[in-house]
């Protein structure tokens, strides 16, 4: 998933950091709360002049949230 907040660019590189960690903590809390490991990769990425930052992340999702309904 890719996750870009709108107002990322007023942010100072401090905000960023702190932002992007509470998102993986989410995600990681997510995964406890449904009973499985999280595991995932992540990237932060932004333009050559610095704008438009945004963090990909690939996440393992536990196989029976996977399924087909």
């Amino acid at each position: 998933m890719t996750i870009r907040p709108i107002d990322i660019d007023d942010m100072l590189p401090v905000e960023r950091c702190r932002l992007f960690t509470r998102i993986r903590n989410k995600l990681a809390v997510y995964a406890r709360q449904h009973g499985f490991d999280a595991i995932f990769i992540w990237s932060r990425e932004a333009n050559l002049d610095g704008t438009g930052e945004h963090l990909h992340v690939l996440m393992h999702i536990g196989r029976r949230f996977c399924e087909r309904r």
